[in-house]
């Protein structure tokens, strides 16, 4: 009914909204539906799938897993008690609980959540749902960002399974840059050489193919960076990241990209932290990319480390460069404590 699809749609707006409240407001919506519909017998408020997946989202965005997880389950009950089949969680829900975990890095109830959804689907007890790419990509970032020390492990065995899936095409969506950009952030998040030349081969995989799908992204070029930088080798950071502007890729770039490697360098101890830093500083500029206070902050602190002869001509070189930025509108170069001690 036209109703529900304007509940539905204040339910959505609401799971997108980044107010802290939203989940509460949109569940609180549903259960003014389930009342009208189940104890006033209104059949025009009864709430469906979308209602619930909403919800779901909401409380995962709120990283509320345990409350998506509840929900979930009293969809089930409502079918039970009602009969009503469609109340039953479908591919949506499925999904949705799916990437609430992945929001607070539980990868094993996210993955409980698929195999469950699976057997269902091959029990043959819900027509309705569906093998989707979305729902292994929600587990693969669950492990992704769980700190498992298997991690990437578990992220390269679900690729294998979506891939045999593909030829199958037993598979609703497709595999594409995203998809792989799940196993590039469990190698960024493992801290060792291995897992950092793991990144760069896939990425340079990924950069050759010839299919469009898969050629990196903005995502991906920063997961190489940070997986280079978290093993204390700024230079190959640095290396990677000129290579990405040296092939006409400035586009994948903004300044956290060129933040984390500039920050590497800051923190390294190199004799010539300083100069690398200030070099990758000005390359950034050279490409029309505008820093923030936070790559300014670490350029002045390389400086200030460095036994260069007279550091403090640079810090403050680079204090006047950023408070003259920020004089002339951009609010984002505030200075602030950090640049203050520098």
């Amino acid at each position: 009914s036209e109703l529900v699809a304007s509940y539905n749609r204040t339910c959505h707006a609401l799971a997108e909204c980044q107010d802290p409240n939203a989940c509460d407001i949109a569940r609180s919506i549903l259960d003014e539906m389930c009342h009208e519909y189940f104890v006033n017998d209104k059949h025009n408020f009864k709430p469906t799938q979308q209602t619930f997946g909403s919800i779901l989202i909401a409380y995962g965005r709120a990283k509320r897993s345990k409350e998506a997880e509840a929900l979930f389950d009293r969809m089930e009950q409502l079918a039970e008690e009602s009969g009503d089949d469609s109340f039953r969680p479908g591919t949506i829900c499925y999904n949705d609980l799916i990437w609430a975990y992945a929001a607070v890095g539980n990868a094993q109830q996210a993955e409980t959540t698929l195999l469950r959804m699976l057997a269902t689907i091959e029990e043959g007890h819900q027509g309705d749902l569906a093998f989707t790419v979305r729902a292994w990509s929600g587990v693969m970032a669950a492990w992704a960002s769980s700190g498992d020390v298997d991690s990437v492990r578990h992220v390269e065995r679900l690729m294998g399974q979506l891939k045999e899936m593909e030829k199958s095409d037993a598979l609703e969506g497709e595999l594409n840059a995203t998809t792989y950009n799940r196993l590039l952030a469990a190698y960024c998040k493992q801290g060792t050489v291995e897992a950092a030349k793991s990144a760069e081969n896939l990425f340079r995989w990924m950069e050759t193919h010839k299919d469009l799908r898969f050629k990196p992204n903005s995502d991906s070029c920063l997961s190489v960076i940070v997986a280079w930088s978290g093993t204390g080798r700024p230079d190959k950071s640095d290396e990677f990241l000129r290579d990405v502007v040296e092939k006409g890729n400035v586009a994948l770039l903004d300044k956290s990209h060129f933040g984390v490697a500039i920050e590497a360098w800051a923190t390294s101890g190199d004799t010539y932290a300083a100069e690398k830093a200030q070099s990758l500083f000005d390359l950034m500029l050279e490409n029309g990319l505008t820093p923030d206070v936070v790559g300014f902050s670490s350029v002045m602190w390389a400086w200030a480390r460095s036994q260069n002869s007279d550091p403090a001509q640079h810090v403050e070189r680079l204090f006047w460069q950023m408070h003259a930025k920020w004089k002339s509108g951009d609010d984002l170069l505030r200075p602030n404590e950090v640049t203050d001690h520098a």
